[in-house]
């Protein structure tokens, strides 16, 4: 009855029923963000393997690694800002040098030093 009901309405209805299971399935899945962290944590193997299988899994694994990718850099801005912290790359200039020689942007840095120190 739906199959005809939509040809009947002018629409394709093998590409309606796609549709349809796409949002069906999408519903059921996790977010992108708790696969990344899933990846992290080694439960999705490595490359080419995961990608595989997080496509078999109806998941974007560009979009995927892409969080990945984020959470990595901002764990690593984390690190270094706590090091900025600790005093291990000096005050003013000096940090500014250290910083920019390591490839960090000083600004970016210092922004999270001041996260950690005034928002927790």
């Amino acid at each position: 009855n739906r199959t005809n009901a939509l040809t009947a309405a002018g629409y394709d209805a093998a590409l309606v029923q796609d549709e349809v299971n796409r949002l069906v399935i999408s519903g059921q899945r996790k977010p992108v963000a708790t696969i990344a962290q899933e990846v992290l944590a080694g439960k999705w193997g490595n490359q080419p393997a995961r990608a595989r299988d997080l496509q078999a899994a109806g998941y974007d694994p560009i979009a995927i690694q892409a969080e990945v990718n984020r959470l990595v850099a901002a764990q690593r801005l984390e690190t270094v800002a706590r090091a900025v912290i600790a005093g291990k790359y000096g005050v003013g200039e000096q940090r500014i040098t250290r910083l920019t020689a390591e490839g960090w942007n000083a600004q970016t840095v210092q922004a999270e030093v001041n996260r950690i120190v005034y928002n927790r």
